[in-house]
């Protein structure tokens, strides 16, 4: 990694305009046209990009407020050949100043000129791009390896400091213009914060993404959905919603296979879940009723060309992610009613009586050997503790699953006796 890094810079932003000057140019006239970006900082230690039409090596030069700077070609033979220049910006106090290009012995100013402006003490970060560790511009850092983080603006003095997700990161600093940060690996995915600090202040605009190309699940929490449906949340990365097609999620499907000769997947059968995508690293899915078993999950990111988003990009099958489980139930307590003094069996009827379940008369657990399951739909307590006389509740409840059931038992008072 070198300060040939900030190089990629001005050619990234400035492009989309280069080409366009390609393409909407005719003859053989040379003409500067643009500078990109317009600004800099007094500090200078910027480059920027100049675009034109028909630049030639031989004698070319570029001024700005009258001062020769240093010129970088693009490799001969390319796109931007004879369409653009990069040049390194000179410090320089604040104000407008202008520039000129010479090329085949005509010198041209270019009409918007340049500005230097002044940068507040406390770290300012104009933009910010990430590269992997090959030195690639990525959108995302993949955790398994790490990488960098470059970042463009100013204040980045000689008591500058700088963190990553609160660790001290390693740097270098270019001037007081541009840092080069060290991303550190990491355990999971999911958003990371870059933190910028000196003497005066601190700037905590940089976030990025620990994603992945995608999609992977890691996590369905709950793993288990009630046999009559509910919500749960896939957890994992490379998830996303572009506002036409986003990623979903799929049961009851046949696994797509790859087309080989046209690297496509068909569509997807399968029944297709709600899905809502929350971030890259979540998503939140309606289950559906159904009976009880395990449930395989694929996630799938769809092709960009099917606005249905059946058709899959990449997608991944995470077997058996979600349990489905009869939810607690009480339907009836056998009798409903009886004695303020209690002693006298109860049976709870409903579902989803396992050997997980608690049992609770009165707000009062009950001890394991005060009650006995039957089978999962009947659970029976051999003598109902004493009350007072009206109506208490008895709840049955799954510490696992998290599902709760409530009924009403009404003690009453004997008539007297004759």
């Amino acid at each position: 990694m070198d300060r040939a890094l900030g190089e990629r810079l001005g050619a990234t932003l400035g492009l989309l305009g280069t080409l366009g000057l390609g393409a909407a140019s005719c003859g053989n006239d040379f003409r500067p046209v643009s500078i990109y970006p317009i600004y800099a900082y007094e500090d200078g230690c910027l480059q920027v990009e100049i675009g034109g039409t028909n630049f030639v090596p031989d004698g070319f030069d570029v001024k700005i407020d009258g001062q020769s700077v240093p010129v970088t070609w693009p490799e001969e033979g390319s796109l931007d050949y004879g369409y653009s220049v990069t040049v390194d910006v000179p410090p320089h106090a604040p104000g407008h100043v202008s520039v000129e290009v010479t090329s085949g012995g005509e010198t041209l100013p270019i009409e918007q000129g340049f500005d230097y402006v002044v940068c507040d003490p406390s770290p300012r970060v104009d933009y910010a791009f990430l590269l992997d560790p090959d030195g690639f511009e990525v959108g995302y850092i993949d955790p398994a390896v790490g990488g960098w983080a470059y970042l463009v603006g100013c204040g980045f003095d000689d008591q500058t400091q700088v963190q990553v997700n609160g660790a001290d990161a390693a740097f270098q600093a270019y001037c007081t213009t541009e840092l080069e940060i060290e991303i550190p690996p990491s355990q999971d995915y999911g958003y990371g914060l870059v933190s910028v600090s000196n003497a005066i202040g601190v700037n905590e605009d940089v976030v990025f993404e620990y994603n992945c190309a995608g999609p992977e699940v890691t996590a369905v929490d709950p793993p288990f959905a009630p046999t009559e449906g509910g919500t749960g949340y896939v957890y994992g990365c490379g998830f996303f919603d572009d506002g036409i097609v986003h990623t979903g999620v799929w049961t009851d499907f046949v696994e797509p296979v790859l087309d080989e000769q046209t690297e496509t997947y068909p569509p997807i059968e399968g029944t297709p879940l709600d899905t809502v995508v929350y971030d890259p690293f979540t998503l939140e899915v309606a289950f559906p009723a159904r009976d009880a078993g395990p449930v395989d999950l694929l996630v799938a990111n769809p092709n960009p060309g099917d606005v249905t988003g059946a058709t899959p990009d990449a997608y991944v099958v995470a077997p058996g992610a979600v349990e489905y489980v009869d939810a607690v139930i009480i339907a009836a307590l056998a009798p409903d009613q009886g004695a303020a003094a209690g002693g006298y069996p109860v049976d709870i009827y409903g579902t989803g009586f396992d050997g997980d379940v608690e049992v609770s008369w009165a707000g009062t657990p009950l001890d394991a050997a005060e009650f006995a399951i039957v089978d999962p739909g009947r659970i029976s307590i051999a003598s109902a503790p004493a009350g007072d006389p009206g109506p208490v509740t008895v709840s049955v409840s799954h510490p696992i699953y998290g599902f709760m059931a409530e009924a009403t038992f009404y003690y009453i008072t004997p008539p007297a006796a004759p």
